[in-house]
């Protein structure tokens, strides 16, 4: 049997809504689901090992800054807050915090002021983005 007939398969058995036996058939078809859903998020993992890689440090982060544990669900909940974040709010933050690091030192070393803008900040995280996803592929 394949996906598509064991989901077809499942859908009659349980849409008949009658109380029935499951026989080997329906076994086989929700084994196959299973299965097939397994070696889907296998290969999502696989496919997204770096994404999966910073996702597991930051959230590792985030236990230790609210010194929470695994299951306390405020460092996952804050982690998501920033995945839903729009890439160029991400990108303006971070050139805010640039610009106020930068600001802190002219100040210390009495030296001239250079603001960065969020076009080099952009320009510079697409290089640097693409320069790691090419080197740990």
């Amino acid at each position: 049997m394949n996906l598509k007939k064991s989901l077809e398969r499942l859908k009659w058995r349980f849409g008949n809504n009658t109380n029935f036996k499951p026989n080997m058939n329906d076994v086989n078809a929700l084994n196959e689901v299973i299965e097939y859903v397994d070696k889907k998020e296998r290969q999502q993992l696989s496919d997204n090992q770096l994404f999966g890689k910073l996702y597991i440090y930051l959230y590792g982060e985030f236990v230790n800054y609210y010194r929470s544990n695994t299951l306390d669900p405020i460092p996952q909940k804050e982690l998501h807050k920033l995945l839903d974040k729009d890439p160029r709010e991400l990108i303006e933050d971070l050139k805010d915090k640039l610009n106020q690091l930068e600001l802190e030192h002219s100040i210390k070393t009495k030296s001239t002021y250079t603001p960065v803008e969020y076009d080099e900040v952009s320009d510079n995280l697409r290089v640097m983005v693409n320069a790691a996803l090419n080197t740990y592929k």
